[in-house]
């Protein structure tokens, strides 16, 4: 996935996904406020689709040695049948990770 805002397109890693919002981490801080664009990278299941966001909190990452942040932000007009799917993707690459790590 990526996150855009006015200034930059930034990659990001999925921390967490609902049907109301998003966590994410990021590499740097973004606006308590601010509108955001969430770019879901394109897969079989999903097109590429692009979703505006609103950040409300933000905080340093936990992990040792890391530079980034994680984000949550609030969907804003969501389309009900592409949050499904995309949640369906979501879960699949959870349960792919953990057979990777067992």
């Amino acid at each position: 996935m990526a996150i855009e805002d006015d200034s930059q397109i930034m990659p990001g890693k999925i921390e967490d996904l609902t049907v109301n919002g998003i966590s994410f981490q990021i590499s740097r801080e973004l606006e308590i406020g601010s509108s955001i664009f969430v770019d879901f990278i394109q897969s079989a299941e999903v097109e590429n689709t692009q979703l505006k966001a609103e950040v409300v909190r933000y905080l340093p990452s936990e992990e040792e040695g890391s530079e980034s942040y994680i984000v949550v932000a609030k969907f804003a007009n969501v389309n009900d049948r592409f949050l499904v799917a995309i949640l369906a993707v979501v879960t699949d690459l959870i349960k792919k990770k953990s057979r990777r790590d067992t």
